[in-house]
């Protein structure tokens, strides 16, 4: 006898066949291929069909199934490998957007120039020049060839001096100072702070009366030269003739500078006035220079400068500084420092732009108070006005 029948696939619906002498979830729809779990079963050509289910109790895999009729509906089981699929599809789709994303986002970063590149090679560090060894070589050479020059005709095509004719350096040489520079170079040459638009070192040697000196070289485009106002300390004018000329004019100077103790006449509160030490590169002439302490800079230099008295042993600080006698006393020992340009004494142009700046300012000064019928009576106490220049 036949045990064929005809049932409904829970999944797809439609009409296939099952054989009751054997497994009915074992077995599969012969439409959609997936195995029969719940089923409407067609027995015969009766058009009634029942809703069974099939119960399996633990232990029985060889027995005939039991077949038990059931009002409910039949819920087939969740179908766990569509909705696999379709996270899985959804996730790819995300994935790919998001790398889209990022890739339009680093096209556009890499389109403008402040960019710097965070997923390419990073560039290597500028290397300073003046640290490699060739450079350091050439500089070498230049610093000794001029130490040891023996006239002011070897001297000169060394020198870079664009605030003085070569005139003024071969009176230097026949009055001030005599050749050779000196002796005793240090190699070791040193690298200013901060960054400079050109290659600027210094170099140390002792000078022809065992006092310690230095000058700096620096890299011009037609190639190493020495800055002279730098090495003999130079502003606008030496520091010996400063005190012999007595000028009543503001005047720049390049000079060496300490914490002094030295108060006098005019300058004799120590409470208004701040006393600095001025010394040329020699030491031999120095004059007494006075800082307003209601000035902001007085606190700063009190500060910074080496005091004989605390520290003996720390080097004077070389300056560029406007200094001007006070009216009716031209001492030396009398003069007041109006500004402090720098703590250096290399400049890549000179003093000449300080120089001119410094005097329109007089000329504009004196204008204005010539033009006055009364002018007021100077006030003992009161600084002249320090210019506004030069800074």
């Amino acid at each position: 006898m036949s045990r064929r029948y005809t049932v409904i696939c829970h999944r797809c619906g439609k009409s296939t066949f099952v054989d009751l002498s054997k497994t009915i979830s074992d077995q599969r729809c012969r439409s959609c291929r997936g195995f029969l779990q719940g089923v409407d079963v067609s027995i015969g050509n009766t058009p009634t069909l029942h809703r069974r289910h099939v119960w399996r109790r633990p232990g029985a895999a060889g027995q005939e199934p039991v077949w038990q009729d059931q009002e409910a509906p039949v819920v087939p089981v969740r179908q766990r490998w569509p909705r696999y699929y379709r996270w899985i599809i959804w996730g790819g789709l995300a994935g790919f957007l998001v790398g889209i994303g990022f890739a339009t986002y680093y096209k556009f970063r890499d389109s403008h120039s402040t960019h710097r590149e965070l997923l390419g090679q990073m560039e290597a560090p500028k290397v300073d020049v003046r640290l490699t060894e060739p450079w350091r070589l050439k500089a070498t050479a230049v610093a000794r060839k001029a130490l040891e020059a023996q006239t002011v005709g070897e001297l000169l095509p060394l020198l870079f001096h664009p605030e003085a004719g070569d005139d003024v350096v071969r009176r230097y040489y026949e009055t001030e100072e005599r050749l050779p520079l000196g002796k005793d170079l240090g190699e070791e040459y040193f690298i200013p702070p901060g960054n400079s638009p050109e290659n600027v070192v210094s170099f140390s040697f002792t000078d022809s009366s065992g006092r310690p000196r230095d000058f700096v070289v620096v890299e011009k485009p037609g190639g190493m030269l020495i800055d002279w106002p730098s090495l003999v300390g130079l502003g606008e004018l030496l520091i010996k003739s400063f005190i012999e000329q007595k000028p009543a004019e503001s005047v720049v100077l390049r000079a060496k500078a300490r914490l002094g103790h030295y108060y006098n006449n005019h300058f004799s509160d120590s409470t208004k006035w701040l006393s600095i030490r001025l010394s040329d590169v020699t030491d031999d002439n120095v004059i007494h220079g006075y800082v307003d302490r209601r000035l902001p800079i007085a606190a700063a230099m009190e500060s910074y400068f080496a005091d004989p008295e605390a520290n003996r042993y720390k080097p004077d600080d070389p300056v560029t500084v406007v200094v001007k006698h006070p009216a009716g006393n031209t001492n030396a020992d009398q003069t007041q420092i109006l500004e402090l340009v720098s703590t250096t004494w290399y400049y890549p142009d000179g003093l000449k732009a300080l120089i001119e700046q410094l005097r329109k300012q007089e000329s504009g000064t004196a204008a204005e108070s010539g033009g006055k019928d009364k002018p007021a009576p100077p006030d003992k106490d009161a600084p002249p006005a320090p210019p506004a220049a030069g800074k």
